[in-house]
């Protein structure tokens, strides 16, 4: 997509004469709270959660930057994306897991929340997604439950659930 993206802007700004600006890809996320005339109001915490990059970033000043943690192995766009491949659901996997969870119960399966309680702003979502496969390995979704005293889970709880760790590791980072 930005292979694309790029040889696209390439061409029309060779087609009408005008300079070709580039930013760093990272940075477009942080500025694209700009779009819709939010200002960031500086000293301020970026965080990022794409697709492949999960960071927590200081920003000092406009274009003065420093890392504060980032992922280990999965971010947490490729962790939804992975887990959503795991229940068949289309790609990307994000926002189908987040329309089946509006609906679910966030309680109803205990996933654990990664690297939340260490003493870094570091992310690692790959343990999370083995915890999804091996929940999903035993047992069934919307089936009825064995003992009269558990709730059958639906694909909804399920989504909200897992979108929940997620949302609670995100959160509990950069509040700190």
């Amino acid at each position: 997509g930005l292979l694309v993206g790029v040889e696209a802007a390439r061409a029309l700004t060779y087609a009408w004469n005008i300079p070709l600006a580039s930013i760093n890809h990272l940075e477009g996320h942080i500025y694209s709270a700009e779009i819709k005339n939010q200002n960031i109001q500086y000293p301020a915490i970026a965080l990022i959660a794409s697709g492949g990059h999960t960071e927590l970033i200081y920003i000092k000043k406009q274009g003065n930057y420093k890392l504060l943690g980032k992922t280990k192995d999965d971010a947490a766009g490729e962790c939804f994306d992975k887990v959503a491949k795991l229940l068949e659901l289309p790609y990307p996997g994000g926002p189908q897991i987040s329309k089946l969870a509006e609906t679910g119960d966030v309680k109803a399966i205990k996933f654990p929340r990664p690297m939340l309680n260490d003493n870094n702003f570091d992310f690692s979502f790959s343990g999370l997604k083995t915890s999804a496969l091996y929940w999903l390995r035993d047992n069934t979704l919307n089936s009825q439950p064995k003992s009269y005293k558990l709730k059958a889970i639906s694909s909804s709880d399920f989504c909200a659930s897992f979108e929940q760790a997620i949302i609670d590791v995100l959160t509990g980072k950069t509040i700190k």
